[in-house]
């Protein structure tokens, strides 16, 4: 495993000068050891995947290693000033121990770093999300507009926020909202991108379930049905009055805020789709794939609607 630095004495060789070191460099892709009082910073990276504007090129280009050369692995080995150290420990344990998700980018979108949070949402190792996806390869396919638009800031140094679905490893989908917040230099080149994450499918549930709950008479019965479908059972109700309670609530939770810990608000809006016992319709499974089906026109024509 090369170093990023140009070595001609082999007595500086990083597996003679510190064989230690070398063993966690070859164990870990990534990490930092105090070696008799000097602090050391590894990364392992790819030279043909490191992309422009990012703080790996600008590595590399001042270290005048360039992308032409057979051994395309490196490691890049930073020493740090002591007065910064506290800081970087600060910073590393700040972000890897966040009670929200994070997530570094480079200017097109590859993962460069995440925390622990992260993972626990998503279900993944790190080795697999750093350096090896795109934040958009986490996003479902319909949110792939809003992941866009989120990743465009980058370049502008933009703040952004919007509300997305990911798609966690064993296929699970977690709704989360997103805040990115990018620096750029003068140049202007990207320093730093980064994207927090907080899963809120838990807050907006218990949201959804106070406000219906305030709503709906002590009768009618309310279940969730799927990961992001609820049923609910108006007894005593005819279709008119099925259609006028479906866009009290669709009003109701359209207006509802809902906070999150960073201190960030959003509203979130549901559609519905409103079916009745009839001669047709006369069994629970009949309805409900009536509503089924009047909730896809529901969403089929613009969303947070009642059809």
């Amino acid at each position: 495993m090369p170093l990023a630095v140009r070595l001609s004495r082999d007595d500086l060789k990083v597996q003679v000068w510190h064989p230690e070191l070398w063993q966690l460099m070859q164990a870990s892709s990534a990490g930092s050891v105090n070696i008799n009082g000097h602090l050391f910073t590894y990364e392992r990276i790819n030279i043909a995947n490191v992309y422009e504007q990012t703080s790996h090129a600008r590595y590399l280009d001042d270290l005048g290693i360039t992308n032409d050369v057979q051994q395309l692995e490196w490691t890049i080995l930073v020493q740090s000033e002591p007065s910064q150290w506290q800081q970087l420990a600060n910073f590393r344990d700040l972000y890897e121990n966040a009670p929200i998700g994070y997530i570094t980018l480079s200017s097109d979108g590859l993962i460069t770093n995440v925390n622990k949070m992260v993972l626990a949402y998503l279900g993944y190792e790190r080795e697999e999300l750093v350096n090896n996806r795109n934040f958009k390869d986490l996003v479902v396919e319909k949110n792939d507009k809003p992941a866009e638009e989120l990743l465009n800031a980058l370049e502008t140094a933009r703040d952004q926020q919007t509300r997305l679905q990911m798609r966690g490893k064993n296929g699970q989908i977690i709704e989360v909202a997103c805040n990115l917040s990018s620096r750029v230099n003068n140049e202007p080149t990207l320093e730093v991108g980064r994207c927090s994450v907080l899963d809120i499918s838990d807050e907006v549930l218990k949201a959804l379930a106070e406000c219906c709950e305030n709503i709906l008479r002590v009768t009618d019965i309310m279940a969730r049905f799927g990961g992001e479908e609820f049923v609910i059972l108006l007894s005593d109700t005819n279709y008119t009055e099925g259609l006028a309670k479906a866009e009290e609530l669709r009003q109701a939770l359209a207006k509802l805020p809902i906070y999150l810990p960073d201190g960030t608000t959003f509203y979130f809006t549901v559609s519905f789709g409103v079916a009745s016992l009839s001669a047709e319709l006369d069994s629970i499974e009949k309805l409900l794939k009536a509503a089924d089906t009047a909730l896809y026109k529901a969403k089929q024509t613009g969303r947070n609607k009642v059809y």
